[in-house]
């Protein structure tokens, strides 16, 4: 890899000008330290980002771009040992190394202690990604790290991941960059790797005890994501609506269907630590996220779920951030009201007590009068995919469900419907009276880099 001096990259041309917290003989115009409070940083940086992203799909010509993230692998033992002052300090000096082997359009950000994120440019011809990662490795680890003349065990995870149409958006890109280096960062050596993603049919996913004993690893190390599916409304009240879901991709870069994860948790027991996971990771993403007063994420809940303790967590959440309890609604499965109805009852009472709308889900047209008539205080009603599908068929009465619709309009129910995949269908349900709806042709689950990586 040809080294690049400070002078050489402070004279890019196009280098973006941004805040930084770092030291001026560092390179300013290439570093957002968003990490350090800086205002508007993380926003600028991911703005550019998206820019480079959707220039190169619009000009297949042009000079490919990757996103890349730099894991500092012992931070939390730097961390207890000389606490944050000294992991700031071990962070400038990474940063000092990092910096000046960025080319003229490259930009790097630090949004949070372990780890830089970056947009690279290809710059003249495609640039080797393998040669550029092996190349930092080696600059990382050419000198010790010292606080107060102590030295200290410094390796590196670099995930990579090409701007290309494989992913949706930059942010994306970025977070399976970030990802794929958390996961190297386990085995605390100089590594690297290019993600590759790639969604595996479920034939090849292996038993489901294979994938049974892939999601304890996960969640045992913390190596899940949440992704979020955007729900269509018809308002013009400026609320944005999403679907929160757990997501698992393996050292492999194998993505694994949302769905089938969740069958497969259901069946082998640890559903309700996986939804305790996902609502931890979602009310720590809303407390790190401007603008979250315009936000409700849907986020499933059980009777087992919600235990006690992470009711007393929420409730001591909530104390603290009071904006955070409008943010959220409770997905409650239907089988949960039907099967166990006083352990709902009570589960209902404690989420109502804590201010978070109620959502139903898995509603069939069998079960609209008992929703309605046994559970007054809901908020919203998802109904079940396979009574979707009757209603796009012409199976289902509709007439009949849009007699339920004015009902649950008049006790201040909102109606949601999933897995709606087309632009007619979309059209006829809202000419029913569908307040919310979801799907695929509507928008994929995706991930919000603004969600912190750990928390």
């Amino acid at each position: 890899m040809t080294r690049r001096t400070a002078s050489t990259s402070r004279n890019g041309s196009d280098a973006p000008r941004a805040s930084t917290g770092m030291d001026d003989s560092t390179q300013p115009k290439h570093f957002f330290d968003a990490h350090a409070g800086i205002r508007r940083a993380r926003e600028k940086f991911l703005q550019y980002a998206e820019f480079r992203y959707r220039q190169f799909l619009s000009n297949p010509e042009q000079t490919p771009y990757a996103a890349a993230a730099i894991y500092y692998n012992n931070w939390q033992s730097c961390r207890d040992r000389f606490g944050y002052s000294g992991l700031a300090e071990i962070n400038r000096q990474i940063e000092s190394r990092v910096v000046p082997e960025l080319g003229p359009r490259d930009i790097c950000a630090r949004f949070v202690d372990e780890s830089l994120v970056l947009v690279l440019n290809g710059a003249e011809g495609q640039r080797d990604l393998d040669a550029w990662a092996r190349g930092l490795l080696e600059v990382l680890g050419e000198r010790a790290y010292l606080i107060d003349q102590r030295s200290l065990a410094a390796t590196f995870s670099i995930g990579l991941c090409w701007f290309d149409r494989r992913v949706r958006g930059a942010e994306e890109a970025l977070l399976d960059a970030l990802h794929t280096a958390e996961v190297l960062s386990e085995r605390d050596e100089n590594r690297y790797r290019i993600f590759q993603p790639r969604m595996v049919p479920e034939t090849e996913l292996g038993d489901a005890e294979t994938l049974f004993a892939r999601i304890q690893r996960a969640l045992d190390t913390n190596h899940l994501r949440i992704v979020f599916q955007p729900l269509l409304a018809p308002e013009s009240d400026d609320i944005r609506f999403a679907e929160v879901w757990a997501r698992l991709i393996t050292e492999d870069g194998t993505l694994l269907p949302a769905r089938h994860m969740l069958d497969v948790a259901r069946r082998s027991g640890v559903l309700s630590r996986l939804d305790r996971w996902t609502l931890r990771r979602t009310l720590h993403f809303l407390t790190h996220r401007s603008g979250r007063d315009r936000l409700k994420l849907i986020v499933h809940v059980t009777v087992d779920s919600l235990d006690a303790h992470t009711l007393a967590w929420m409730q001591d959440k909530f104390d603290r951030h009071p904006e955070l309890r409008f943010c959220l609604i409770g997905d409650l499965d239907y089988t949960e009201l039907a099967d166990a109805p006083q352990d709902a009852r009570r589960l209902l009472d404690r989420l109502r007590e804590l201010d978070m709308a109620i959502c139903v889900s898995g509603v069939g047209h069998r079960q609209f009068d008992d929703l309605l008539n046994r559970w007054p205080d809901i908020g919203y009603v998802k109904m079940h995919p396979s009574y979707v599908r009757s209603l796009k068929e012409g199976e289902a009465d509709a007439h009949e469900f849009e007699a339920f619709i004015a009902r649950a309009h008049d006790s201040g129910v909102r109606i949601l419907l999933p897995d709606v995949e087309s632009e007619d269908d979309v059209v006829n349900f809202w000419r029913q009276g569908v307040d919310l709806i979801q799907g695929d042709y509507v928008a994929a689950a995706r991930d919000l880099l603004k969600s912190p990586p750990g928390e």
